[in-house]
């Protein structure tokens, strides 16, 4: 679930959330009746929303609508991008579910359905919801225009000049970020490999999941270190952007001997930190 979240579900979320507030609102405004909305809400319980009869007919037709397109339209899209996953890259369905725009055209979709829901549920034969209806209505023609800019994004997405530049944006991204990285660490361990106790005590890090390295949070890995003594470094065996499996070794934890009468807790606590800080997740 966090990866889902982190990946494509918080924005969707958030604009259904929104949905959900804003049927709550249409249906205050509808009750308390404000003033200033009064000759719009007249205007359009005399054209269209006649009878609450009405207005929970023209709902569940907007509703029901929304959730067959969006059905529709969500298997044709996926079923294209898996085609071109499959033809060049397994990055492409990554690449558009990470697009804000196919996250927002989700979201939409979802959160107007669930938004005629609402408004559907609240209509009784003492409550007309004009405005939340009107709303549902002037809604539905902006999911509409959505839909046509998804369906074209979507081919957009799918073309092969545009697959590798996605690609190229990324690594120039993942390279910028790494900058820092690579300025506040050394290429070579200044402590030898000898296994020998008087040249260096060593604690082995071995990863507890799978997943690529992504990011190095050298901030506290630094802080870790120091903790132990002055003489002490953290030596990492993966690259950034490569896959560590289940018990593989991660890192080296080097205390030369002018420090080795640090405590062994100390050790371990540096060892907890680099299992935090130096592997996450699995993603791309």
């Amino acid at each position: 679930m966090r990866r889902a979240f982190d990946e494509f579900l918080a924005l969707p979320t958030a604009i259904m959330a929104g949905f959900i507030v804003l049927a709550a609102l249409a249906y205050v405004l509808d009750a308390e009746g404000v003033a200033a909305l009064r000759p719009a809400r007249q205007a359009m319980q005399r054209l269209v929303f006649t009878t609450p009869e009405a207005a929970a007919q023209l709902l569940g037709v907007i509703a029901s609508g929304l959730i067959t397109v969006s059905a529709l339209t969500f298997s044709l899209v996926l079923l294209a991008v898996q085609q071109a996953a499959g033809s060049l890259t397994f990055s492409v369905i990554e690449q558009f579910l990470r697009r804000r725009m196919n996250q927002v055209a989700f979201g939409f979709f979802a959160g107007l359905a669930l938004y005629a829901l609402i408004v559907l549920a609240t209509t009784t034969p003492a409550h007309s919801p004009v405005l939340g209806g009107a709303l549902a209505l002037l809604l539905t023609a902006v999911s509409l225009y959505l839909l046509l800019l998804l369906l074209y994004t979507t081919v957009n997405q799918m073309q092969p000049e545009e697959i590798a530049r996605a690609i190229h944006d990324h690594i120039l991204a993942a390279r910028r970020h790494q900058l820092d990285i690579v300025h506040r660490t050394r290429r070579t361990a200044r402590s030898t490999h000898s296994t020998d106790a008087s040249d260096a005590a060593r604690t082995r890090v071995y990863a507890d999941h799978h997943g690529f390295l992504l990011d190095v949070d050298v901030d506290r890995l630094e802080a870790a270190a120091l903790a132990v003594g002055e003489e002490t470094e953290i030596v990492l065996l993966h690259s950034l952007g490569q896959f560590v499996a289940y018990g593989d070794l991660l890192a080296e934890i080097r205390v030369v001997s002018t420090a080795r009468t640090r405590s062994h807790r100390s050790r371990s606590s540096t060892t907890r930190f680099v299992h935090r800080c130096a592997l996450s997740g699995s993603a791309t």
